[in-house]
């Protein structure tokens, strides 16, 4: 069994070609997110992280079955992850930083959008909070939805920055809810072996 090579890229949605291709994207969350809106890209506090994978021409089912050797892009055993969060500083919506010579031979897989909230009465006055995670159905089952809520709860441009006070989801379904807990937890433990030599993390207490 093979992995696709999976980055998420930060659109620059100030650029009108990038908004216009993440406007035609959004247009998925009608068919797979109950009561899914349209996303203003227009206002400045949205930020959106596009998930591509890279196919050669005749793989875009995405499915696990080895794809066409293409120069560039690594093929490696076992479950795909997110490779890495990418800056897209022009063009078109594709990505061309990742050694590809084409931009075709990039798939769209999915995004995630995020909304800014500010408290300015707060230390840390930022609250940034999911609204939309959307992985197409050829690439499901893969833990790249919990790739993306692990870049927007940790990365130093997301919930990561020392100005962010807490990272919210907006009226997550139950298999969200399932998935946001799995997340936490994995990185409280994470925490707890990192903190071991210090004593660890208390996990239970009692009164009796």
């Amino acid at each position: 069994m093979t992995a696709l090579l999976f980055f998420g890229v930060q659109a620059d949605l100030s650029n009108a070609e990038q908004r216009e291709f993440s406007d035609r994207l959004q247009n998925f969350a009608f068919f797979y997110i109950d009561g899914a809106e349209r996303v203003d890209l227009s206002d400045s506090r949205w930020r959106w992280v596009t998930l591509w994978t890279h196919s050669s021409g005749d793989t875009l089912r995405g499915d696990r079955s080895r794809p066409r050797s293409t120069s560039g892009v690594a093929e490696e055993e076992g479950s795909c992850t997110l490779n890495s969060l990418r800056t897209n500083d022009g063009g078109n919506g594709n990505d061309n930083s990742k050694g590809n010579s084409s931009p075709n031979g990039w798939v769209a897989a999915g995004y995630m959008t995020m909304y800014h909230f500010y408290n300015p009465v707060h230390a840390r006055p930022k609250r940034p909070r999911v609204c939309q995670v959307l992985v197409l159905p050829p690439f499901q089952r893969r833990g790249l939805g919990a790739e993306l809520f692990r870049t927007a709860s940790a990365h130093p441009r997301f919930g990561g920055a020392p100005d962010v006070m807490e990272v919210t989801v907006e009226s997550p379904c139950t298999g969200f809810v399932r998935l946001r807990d799995a997340v936490d937890l994995d990185r409280f433990l994470s925490f707890c072996q990192a903190t071991r030599g210090g004593g660890g993390c208390l996990l239970y207490t009692s009164d009796a």
